[in-house]
């Protein structure tokens, strides 16, 4: 028994030093992960929701940003429709007053006495 004794505690002596490296390795592991994760654990399911939140939030606001463009460019089409209207009608006053001024030209003069 004397020469299995030795044999026997350098094998308890590994399964030591295995298990403290393990023990370590798992240690070491966890801290990494939360250093991956820039906070512990417990903070990925609020993390998540608020991504969820934010991703919401975003997709309402490109709507309304897409509803305000709609509603602007109807608005712009109107005015410049309103504007060629008003542009037309200035366009045919104009020319009514030119006609107006050439058959005032040719009207015969009366003379003043």
């Amino acid at each position: 028994m004397a020469s299995g004794s030795p044999n026997l505690l350098k094998v308890v002596s590994i399964q030591r030093t295995h298990n403290i490296c393990r023990e370590r390795f798992i240690a070491e592991s966890k801290d990494f992960q939360v250093n991956m994760l820039g906070g512990s654990i417990e903070d990925l399911p609020l993390l998540l929701k608020e991504r969820d939140s934010l991703e919401n939030e975003s997709e309402n606001l490109r709507m309304k940003i897409n509803a305000i463009q709609s509603s602007s460019k109807e608005y712009i089409a109107e005015i410049l429709e309103e504007v060629n209207v008003e542009n037309s009608v200035r366009l045919c006053l104009d020319v009514d007053i030119q006609w107006l001024g050439i058959e005032f030209a040719q009207m015969p003069k009366i003379p003043r006495y």
